[in-house]
Order: C-alpha cells, then sequence, then structure tokens
C-alpha cells in the first residue's frame, strides 16, 4: 500500500471540512466581516485596547489583528497594500467573543493609538487652571514635561496619540482639575504665567468642561452657561473671556441683525392696528416681556418711547409676525 504523507491527508480533510461547510451555508472563509472589523477598531480607537492584548485574548495572531485594523495584509507585487476580502469563520468568531480590557499603563507609551482632541482639552484645561507642564510631568512617571509641550505644540494635525499617555493625562486631569495649584505647593508667579499663557492661546479652564462633554469630540466648551445666545455674547464681552465658537456665530447674527435693524423703524402705528385685533391680550404680552403693569407696551403703542431692536424681535415672537411686520423699512432718502 502506498504511503501518502501526512501533508496531503491534511490537506485533503481541508478540502471536505470546506466543502462540508460551504453545503450547509457556513463557508470557512467569510467575505461579511465588516462588523468584527468595526467592533476591533472601535476597541483600538477609542477604547485604547492594544493588538497585543487582542492576540492574548483572543488567541488570534497579532499579524492578523494588525491587518484587521488595517484593512490590509500588507504590500503586495504592486507595490500597493493588498486589501482583505475575507476572513476565516473561526477568527471573526473568536474576535467577537472578545471583551474589553483597558490598555496597560507603562513608562514606554505601550498601547493603542486613539484621538488626541480630548487629551489635548485636559491638558489645556489644567494649564488654564494655573498648573505648569514641569509640575504635571513630576505627578506621573509615564510622562515628562517635553512629552507634554510635544503634545501641546505639534500634535495639531496628528491622528493619534499612544492609549497609555492619553491614560496618564486623564489620571492626571482627574485628580487635580478641581484642585487649587496654590494648594498643592505651585507658587503664585508660575500659576499666573501658567493662567497667562492659557488666556494668550484660548484654552478652556475646568469650568467650561463636564464629565460628559470633555469626551465628547463634538461637543465645545461651554463658558457662560448661555453660549450661543445674546445674553452669553455679552457675558463674554463683559468678562473680556475668548469668544466660543457658539458665541462666535451668535456675533455674526447680532452684527448682521444690528445693520438689518438700521434700515427699519419701528412703527407704533403698526403694533397698535395689531393689537386692536382681536384675541389680542396687551397686558400678558407685556408680561412676557418682563413689563408686569404693561407701561412700557403702552408707550411703545402711543409712540412716546421706542424699543431696542432685540424687543421688537422678542415682541414680534409674541405676536407671531414678523420683525419687519412691526416696522417701517426705511428708504436711502429717509436714512440720509
Amino acid at each position: 500500500m502506498e504511503h501518502v504523507p501526512s501533508s496531503v491527508l491534511q490537506r485533503r480533510r481541508d478540502q471536505k471540512r470546506r466543502a462540508y461547510l460551504a453545503a450547509i451555508g457556513r463557508p470557512a472563509l467569510c467575505a461579511d466581516f465588516q462588523d468584527v472589523q468595526a467592533y476591533i477598531r472601535k476597541l483600538y480607537f477609542e477604547g485604547g485596547m492594544s493588538a497585543e492584548q487582542m492576540h492574548k485574548q483572543s488567541g488570534v495572531s497579532l499579524n492578523i489583528v494588525l491587518s484587521v485594523i488595517r484593512g490590509h495584509r500588507g504590500i503586495g507585487e504592486n507595490g500597493r497594500p493588498t486589501p482583505i476580502v475575507a476572513m476565516r469563520r473561526t477568527t471573526i468568531d473568536r474576535l467577537t467573543a472578545m471583551q474589553y480590557e483597558p490598555p496597560m499603563i507603562s513608562k514606554h507609551g505601550a498601547g493603542a493609538r486613539v484621538n488626541p482632541q480630548t487629551t489635548l482639552r485636559r491638558i489645556q484645561t489644567l494649564i488654564a487652571q494655573g498648573y505648569n507642564l514641569k509640575w504635571l510631568s513630576r505627578q506621573h512617571d509615564s510622562v515628562s514635561d517635553q512629552h507634554l509641550s510635544t503634545l501641546l505644540t505639534q500634535t495639531k494635525g496628528r491622528r493619534y496619540i499612544m492609549a497609555t499617555t492619553a491614560h496618564a493625562i486623564a489620571e492626571l486631569y482627574d485628580k487635580y482639575h478641581n484642585v487649587d495649584p496654590a494648594h498643592v505647593g505651585i507658587s503664585q508667579a508660575h500659576i499666573v504665567r501658567a493662567q497667562h499663557t492659557a488666556q494668550r492661546r484660548g484654552y478652556t479652564p475646568p469650568s467650561c468642561w463636564d464629565a460628559d462633554t470633555i469626551d465628547d469630540p463634538d461637543a465645545v466648551p461651554e463658558w457662560t452657561g448661555a453660549c450661543g445666545t445674546e445674553e452669553g455674547y455679552l457675558i463674554h464681552k463683559r468678562e473680556r473671556l475668548p469668544v466660543c465658537p457658539a458665541c462666535a456665530v451668535y456675533r455674526k447674527n447680532y452684527t448682521y441683525s444690528r445693520k438689518y435693524a438700521a434700515a427699519m423703524s419701528f412703527s407704533a402705528r403698526k403694533l397698535d392696528q395689531i393689537l386692536n385685533e382681536p384675541g389680542r391680550a396687551p397686558l400678558r404680552i407685556a408680561r412676557s416681556l418682563g413689563h408686569p403693569n404693561g407701561d412700557t407696551l403702552e408707550m411703545w403703542r402711543k409712540g412716546t418711547r421706542r424699543p431696542q431692536h432685540r424687543n421688537v424681535a422678542k415682541l414680534a415672537a409674541l405676536l407671531a409676525v414678523r420683525p419687519e411686520d412691526l416696522c417701517d423699512i426705511l428708504t436711502p432718502t429717509a436714512q440720509g
């Protein structure tokens, strides 16, 4: 009887198994692996779980884990990355069964790569509070002042930082963001210098963030408690705070509304006509505007006083009309 090499026998068994799995609708190779790839990338980029941790937990080789994260297996003969078109079902099952593990903190910056935005927010917030980079670096073994400075000045445009760095800075933030720098021995001169640096660069203080928003990439700092409104914009001006994105949008609209209001003149006659319509309640409208006795609204109605343009907008909203319905449009001759 002819001897058959074991490698040939193994190949035949594999072929039979693949044929059987294909016949029952469970082929060994599966092209539908996008869900598990998205899951692995989420663990890696958002959770900071390293490929080494995934390899040890799932039993899938490190090269395959990295290939799934990258989306390609390596450089092909044409010099371009070879995309993954299918994965073994056993590999998919193992990766799907994985559970999240936080990255191991080490001095060597090991771990996955994560978005740097939230880490930058934390560093900037601590500086705005009065901490300096040299003091912060002495509080954690895995970061140095040069490292923190590099993050602040050179991270712009980078897509990631190491997860261990992000976790180390998060620990510093959680420990000190509610602590006065003077209480931990930082001199007043260093505190003032850090705060001036933060003010010059537009760094946000801790009061602008809470636990829900600081890790949200789409969140914006809340400087005034009313950002995006007239009150918030005026607080920025009064306190000389850097204008946040929401108030910058309001400032643009506010400036436009003032220019638009300059082309209109409030008409007491039109207001009187609208208030004389059936169903109108002038006293209730006056109280909604913050005038309990209605005298101010009555003076607007008679023309003895004129409302500011922002009050015209509020009045129009209460009357369910447009602001221009309460005004006369000025012609160029009338404006001149």
